[in-house]
This record gives structure tokens, C-alpha cells and sequence, in this order.
């Protein structure tokens, strides 16, 4: 199974239907294109998820959609494909997105000089989710986690990711240290580990 890179964006209490609406929306302003079909999904391991898929054309789809609490949908943009899962935790005040991606792809986007789209795709997510917090690395465990957990996670991640309407510059500067490089994108800031994203052959451009 190949490696995957997963980032954990947490923000306040919203409904799944509007995360994937509202992420949909400005990831196709940037040139991703999203599959046509919504597959229900569910983190309470009493109660899977029935395997349901919505396609998005469909009459009434928008309605049923508002029941689940958890929903995934691929987003595809050249050779840069994002699988998207978000999911309400209503009782506990917050909901997450998700974003997986194959670290292959990754790479072969940095090696094509394409990894921006990475960035950009992920700031779009976190301002368009209005997810205070996010934090991305390989092997992150995909499970509900609050905007104050997600906040500590960025210093042993790859990648982090503040919403500048909630973060000024001064505290963008602290949470990057030394450890991290600090790039301001349209309304958030991304912190990126030197080490990894050198790796991958580069650096997001501010």
C-alpha cells in the first residue's frame, strides 16, 4: 500500500454537506475538479457507515447529504489527486477535514516543479472550512481532533497551517521557530518542515 501524507485541518461546528460544498467550491476555483459521487462514511466504530454514495446531480441529493455527519469526496487536478473526508462532531463543538494524498504524488509533483498547488489547495481548504488550525504528515492517524489539539500537533508535523484571521504575524513567526519555513497564502499561513519538503524537492512559493 503506498505511503500516504494526511492533513488534519479542525474548525468550529459545521455540518458535512456545507464543508464539502464550501472546500468544493473554492478547490474549483484553483483548477480541481471533483468526482461526481459522495460516499457516506462514519467514525463511530458501533455504527459504520452502510456503504451509500450520493452522486451530486442527482435530484434531492443536497437533502440526504445534510443527514450524514460524515462524507468523502476525491478532487482530481492533473496529476494531483486529493481525497477529502470530512466529519461533525456536534456533541464535542468542532468538525475536521481530512486530505490524503499518495507521497508519491508528492514527489512527482515537486520533481515537476508543481508542488504549489499542494500549498495553495490546502490553504484554499483550511479558509474555505474555516478551520483555525491544520497539521499534515505521513502516517497521521485520520480520527476527530479539536481545533486546540490540532494547534499543538503542527510542531511534530510537516506541515502546518493557521488562519490568518485568527493568528497575527508575531504568532505565525513563533509557531514556525527554526524548525519550519513561513509562507503567507491568501488568508493562512503555512509552516512547512525544511527538512521534509527539501526532501521532496520544494518549498512552497510565498
Amino acid at each position: 500500500m503506498a505511503q500516504e501524507f494526511i492533513t488534519i485541518f479542525s474548525g468550529p461546528d459545521q455540518w458535512a454537506a456545507l464543508l464539502l460544498s464550501s472546500a468544493g467550491a473554492e478547490l474549483s476555483k484553483i483548477g480541481f475538479r471533483p468526482a461526481l459521487a459522495v460516499r457516506r462514511e462514519s467514525f463511530d466504530p458501533e455504527e459504520p457507515a452502510p456503504d451509500e454514495t450520493i452522486t451530486l446531480s442527482d435530484s434531492g441529493s443536497t437533502e440526504k447529504l445534510l443527514t450524514w455527519t460524515a462524507a468523502s469526496l476525491e478532487f482530481q487536478n492533473d496529476d494531483l489527486p486529493l481525497h477529502l473526508t470530512v466529519a461533525r462532531s456536534a456533541e464535542k463543538g468542532f468538525s475536521n477535514t481530512f486530505v490524503r494524498i499518495d507521497v508519491e504524488k508528492l514527489q512527482s509533483a515537486a520533481a515537476a516543479g508543481r508542488l504549489d498547488r499542494f500549498y495553495d489547495a490546502m490553504a484554499t481548504i483550511a479558509v474555505a472550512t474555516g478551520s483555525t488550525a491544520g497539521f499534515g504528515r505521513a502516517k497521521s492517524k485520520i480520527a476527530p481532533i479539536s481545533p486546540r489539539q490540532a494547534r499543538t500537533r503542527i510542531a511534530a508535523s510537516a506541515l502546518g497551517l493557521l488562519l490568518a484571521a485568527t493568528v497575527s504575524a508575531d504568532e505565525a513567526k513563533t509557531a514556525a521557530g527554526t524548525k519550519f519555513a513561513l509562507h503567507s497564502l491568501p488568508g493562512c499561513w503555512v509552516l512547512t518542515d525544511q527538512k521534509y519538503f527539501a526532501g521532496l524537492g520544494a518549498a512552497p512559493k510565498d
